[in-house]
């Protein structure tokens, strides 16, 4: 529901924040809705995603991501 919030309060396509904060509410929403959707596929096919080392290099740059986001919103 995480996703589909985003994109419900903040669908905009403007500056560059913007378009990454709605690329990362849609991929939140077809990520819920592949799990509700076909969730076999989606215990197969994740797991297999969220193992790779990379993934971890991407939840860091998130974090960094979303604390320089968080910093821009409120100062």
């Amino acid at each position: 529901f995480g996703g589909l919030a985003i994109i419900l309060v903040h669908n905009r396509w403007e500056t560059v924040p913007e378009i990454l904060v709605s690329i990362m509410g849609w991929g939140a929403f077809l990520k819920g809705l592949l799990r509700f959707l076909a969730p076999q596929l989606a215990q197969t096919i994740l797991p297999k995603i969220t193992a790779s080392p990379s993934f971890k290099l991407y939840g860091v740059a998130l974090l960094v991501w979303g604390g320089a986001m968080s910093y821009l919103g409120y100062a």
